[in-house]
C-alpha cells in the first residue's frame, strides 16, 4: 500500500502539536512556566504597564469564573495555537498534489518545527501576531474581505499592546493592502485608507510601550497580585523580571554575546531563509523581504532572542506565500526530496547565544557513533 506523505506530514504535526500541548499542560499543573506563562500574565493591577493587555484579561476572566489564572492563559494559549493551525493546514492542503510540499511546513524555522525543538520558545505572544497577519491575508485574498481586514487591524493592535515587538513586522501587514491595490489598479485613496490604521496602531504600540515602562514596585505588585495562583517560586524570575529593563540594557546584552554569535545567526538567517530565496524570483515579494528585514533590525540590537525573530521573519514570509504567492510553491524549483528531507532534520535553529546551528535528528544519529 502507497503511503500519502502529505497527509502522512499532516497528521505527524497535528501530533507533535498536540503533545506540546500536552507537555506544557504538564508545566501548568506544576506551577506555570516562568517565560511561556508569566510573560502572558503581566497585568495592569499594579497600574498600566506595557504587555500588560492579555493578563489583564486573563486575570478578569479567572475571577468570573472562578479558574486559576494559569489554566485561562493555557486555555487562550492552546486555542490560539489549534487556530493558527487550523488556518495554515486547511490553506496548505491546497499544494497536496505538488511533489514534496510538504516540506515546507517542516522548515526548521517555520513556528511547528521552532516551537518543537525549542519547547521553552513555543506558546509565546508571537503566535497573536501570527493570527493577525492570517486575518490581513484573508482579507486580501482575490477580492476584499472587508471584516477580515478589521480582524487583522484589532488583532495586531492586541499582539503590540501584549508585546511591542509585533510593531518591528508591520510591513508584513502593509504588504497585502499594497499588493491587492496594484493588482486591481485601486486609487491611492484606498491605499492610504487602509494602511493608515496599521500605521496609527504601530505608533500607539510604540508610544505606549515608551511611556507605561514598569518600575520594580510594578514587577513587585504584578507578583504579589498572582501569589494567590500557587505559582512557582521562581515565576517571576523570567519575563516579569526582564520588564523592567529597557532597550540600553538589552543592547547591552547583544554586545556581549560577541561576534561569533552575531556571524552565526547571520549565517542561520541565510539557511533559514534558503527555501524562499530558490523560489521563482517575484520582484514585490522580494522588496517586502528587504523591507521586513530592515525593520526588523533594531530587534537583533535591542534583544538576545535572535531565533526567535529569524523565526518570526521566515513564518511571517511563509504565511504571505501561501495566501498571497501561491504559484511561487506550485511552479517552485524542483529539489530532490533527499535534500529536502536532509535539510529540514540536520539541523535546528537555536533560540539565542548559540556560537554554531544545533543539531537536528539526522545530525544527531550521523555523529552518534563518533560519540559526538
Amino acid at each position: 500500500m502507497r503511503v500519502n506523505g502529505f497527509r502522512l506530514g499532516y497528521s505527524l504535526i497535528i501530533l507533535l502539536l498536540v503533545l506540546l500541548s500536552i507537555q506544557y499542560g504538564v508545566k501548568i499543573y506544576d506551577g506555570g512556566h516562568a517565560w511561556k506563562t508569566a510573560d502572558w500574565l503581566i497585568h495592569y493591577d499594579a497600574g498600566i504597564v506595557r504587555r500588560g493587555f492579555m493578563g489583564t484579561l486573563f486575570l478578569f476572566l479567572s475571577d468570573a469564573f472562578s479558574v486559576p489564572v494559569q489554566w485561562i492563559c493555557y486555555f487562550f494559549q492552546v486555542s490560539f495555537l489549534g487556530m493558527l493551525a487550523f488556518f495554515v493546514l486547511k490553506a496548505f492542503y491546497r499544494f497536496h498534489l505538488v511533489p514534496h510540499s510538504i516540506y515546507w511546513l517542516w522548515a526548521p524555522a517555520f513556528i511547528f518545527l521552532f516551537w518543537i525543538n525549542h519547547t521553552t520558545t513555543s506558546f509565546r505572544k508571537e503566535i497573536l501576531l501570527y493570527i493577525a497577519l492570517v486575518f490581513t491575508l484573508k482579507a486580501f485574498v482575490r477580492t476584499f474581505h472587508r471584516h477580515f481586514y478589521w480582524l487583522g487591524v484589532i488583532s495586531f493592535l492586541v499582539a503590540g499592546l501584549s508585546h511591542e515587538s509585533a510593531i518591528f513586522f508591520l510591513p508584513f501587514f502593509l504588504f497585502p493592502i499594497v499588493d491587492y491595490s496594484l493588482r486591481e489598479k485601486k486609487e491611492w485613496w484606498f491605499i492610504f485608507w487602509h494602511l493608515l490604521p496599521l500605521v496609527v496602531s504601530a505608533l500607539l504600540i510604540l508610544s505606549f510601550a515608551l511611556y507605561f515602562s514598569a518600575t520594580e514596585s510594578h514587577i513587585y505588585q504584578i507578583c504579589h497580585a498572582l501569589d494567590r495562583f500557587h505559582l512557582r517560586k521562581d515565576f517571576c524570575d523570567g519575563a516579569i523580571k526582564w520588564l523592567q529593563y529597557d532597550a540600553v540594557y538589552g543592547h547591552q546584552k547583544v554586545l556581549e554575546l560577541g561576534w561569533q554569535v552575531w556571524l552565526n545567526y547571520l549565517l542561520l538567517l541565510g539557511l533559514a531563509f534558503l527555501p524562499i530565496l530558490l523560489l521563482k524570483r517575484d520582484t514585490l515579494f522580494n522588496r517586502l523581504l528587504v523591507c521586513a528585514l530592515l525593520c526588523a533590525l533594531p530587534l537583533f540590537l535591542i534583544a538576545i532572542d535572535y531565533g526567535r525573530w529569524i523565526s518570526i521573519l521566515y513564518t511571517s514570509s511563509f504565511l504571505t506565500i501561501i495566501w498571497l504567492r501561491p504559484a511561487l510553491i506550485e511552479k517552485g524549483v524542483s529539489i530532490k526530496p533527499l535534500w529536502m528531507f536532509i535539510y529540514c532534520f540536520s539541523w535546528v535553529l537555536p533560540n539565542f547565544g548559540a556560537v554554531l546551528p544545533h543539531k537536528g535528528v539526522l545530525s544527531r544519529l550521523f555523529l552518534l557513533p563518533f560519540g559526538l
